[in-house]
């Protein structure tokens, strides 16, 4: 199956369709270049069996493209490297600690026209799931209030959802950048036992990821029933992300900062970011569920710059119009 946390809008039993690697016919139409998927030798038409089968489709009616406008897995990022070089930034943290939400913030703030500074938004191919954060803090229909956004599901997926972010830089250069969106539990399987079965997708971002922000609760270090726990989980995943990340761009978040205060520990949680070479630190407030998080344009701006730092834009040249064979997209 295919690795993303995304839903798709027909859910079909893919690895019984095609067997040709890496091909999903419902959301990308067919990887081995046939205009009709039913057409190809390697789609399986009797296995066409549907969960919730809608009425009237048909497969071939979907586009051949291989994005959905859903959250991202491994095979949709490696498609989207072809066009240069992208950065993947990793979004770490225990389970509530505020990671999907601070994503969903730097969405509805770019919607709302704020702009990352020094880049100018270009486009996204994971709209549907940036969409899918950000829904549950907007006002609804009849009084519906603005809410955090669901937790994101440990599930079965073993690498995280990947949303994407084409920004301009300075130079009118292409940039392509995505975030992991992942749930807090991969993580704090992974400080524990790096190498547990359920901790595949935090591995997987250790080998991708350009650069990684940990969050960190401000409101259960604060919590005398919680501070402990929260002290002790804090401190094992900082000691793995200064081993894992220690050559990559690092930042410290105190998540949920309106509910700060300094105490004993505060102070231990402070002397693990220095053990572990983390010196950048961000703070974020949110008072409320329908009050965008403060400070999340300056995290992403740094995290961003960090990861960039080195790489190479480039920028795909067109087919020229003479050179039949460039300009070829399909049979004849």
């Amino acid at each position: 199956m295919r690795a993303t946390g995304s839903k798709h809008v027909i859910q079909m039993p893919e690895n019984q369709l095609c067997n040709y690697p890496n091909c999903f016919p419902v959301d990308g139409g067919c990887e081995a270049g046939e205009p009709q998927v039913t057409a190809c030798s390697h789609f399986h038409a009797q296995s066409q069996a549907r969960e919730n089968p809608p009425s009237k489709t048909n497969i071939n009616d979907f586009a051949s493209v291989y994005w959905t406008g859903s959250a991202f897995g491994g095979t949709d990022v490696a498609k989207l490297a072809a066009r240069g070089r992208l950065v993947v930034i990793a979004i770490v943290g225990a389970s509530g600690v505020g990671k999907t939400n601070a994503l969903a913030t730097l969405y509805l703030q770019l919607l709302n026209g704020e702009r990352l500074e020094g880049y100018r938004f270009a486009g996204s191919l994971t709209l549907g799931g940036w969409e899918a954060l950000a829904d549950p803090m907007r006002w609804g229909p009849g009084g519906v209030t603005p809410n955090f956004p669901d937790h994101t599901p440990r599930g079965a997926a073993r690498q995280p959802g990947l949303l994407h972010l084409a920004l301009r830089d300075c130079n009118d250069q292409l940039r392509d950048v995505v975030f992991a969106d992942a749930p807090g539990e991969w993580f704090e399987r992974w400080a524990v036992d790096q190498a547990h079965d359920s901790a595949e997708g935090a591995r997987w971002l250790e080998r991708h990821a350009d650069a990684v922000a940990i969050f960190l609760d401000s409101a259960k270090l604060a919590n005398p029933e919680e501070r402990g726990s929260a002290r002790h989980q804090s401190q094992q995943l900082l000691t793995r992300i200064g081993a894992a990340y220690k050559t990559r761009p690092r930042a410290a978040i105190w998540a949920k900062h309106d509910c700060f205060e300094e105490n004993l520990a505060v102070a231990a949680v402070r002397s693990s970011l220095e053990t572990s070479g983390i010196s950048q630190q961000f703070e974020t407030v949110a008072a409320n569920a329908s009050e965008p998080i403060r400070g999340v344009l300056e995290l992403f701006v740094w995290l961003i710059d960090r990861a960039l730092e080195g790489v190479s834009a480039v920028e795909p040249s067109l087919p020229r119009s003479d050179a039949a064979f460039f300009g070829f997209r399909g049979r004849a």
